[in-house]
């Protein structure tokens, strides 16, 4: 058992709901931290409010249907562009992509329809790459259909 540092009295760890305020928008989400049994002073480890924070933005892009960060990562690399490139591609602030990716934030709304609309069409992405001056690689030839790699017996 730990003691607070405040009045000395008995730390135990809880599991409650809270709200937060992510991009305007109120969620309640389960988060877990320490508090006094005595004063009722609350502490949060760094860890837990990286998984506070990480829940309630979940949470956000869950309820505003925007892309989860997988996704995010999975067209960025359909694209073969870096996060700073990415970046570039899209006129978001730097690191931004880096923040989308790792859950910390969501994309905006519209940022979100941006990245789905060039997910779903390579065209839209090479619109904007000739647009902010990025340079989108080739796409990677198709393999070959697999009955025509077969050799003939």
């Amino acid at each position: 058992m730990s003691q607070c540092y405040l009045c000395g009295g008995e730390v135990e760890d809880v599991r409650e709901s809270r709200e937060f305020r992510i991009r305007g928008r109120n969620v309640v989400v389960d988060v877990q931290f320490s508090r006094c049994g005595h004063c009722g002073e609350e502490m949060w480890s760094d860890e837990q409010v990286t998984a506070a924070q990480l829940a309630a933005t979940a949470e956000v892009r869950r309820a505003r249907k925007l892309l989860d960060p997988a996704e995010i990562v999975r067209i960025r690399r359909s694209l073969d562009l870096t996060q700073e490139e990415f970046e570039q591609l899209l006129g978001a602030g730097k690191k931004t992509v880096v923040r989308w990716e790792r859950g910390i934030v969501p994309p905006s709304s519209a940022m979100n329809e941006l990245i789905w609309l060039i997910g779903e069409d390579r065209k839209n992405a090479e619109r904007l790459a000739a647009k902010n001056g990025v340079a989108l690689p080739k796409p990677a030839s198709s393999p070959e259909p697999a009955v025509m790699r077969r050799k003939a017996s």
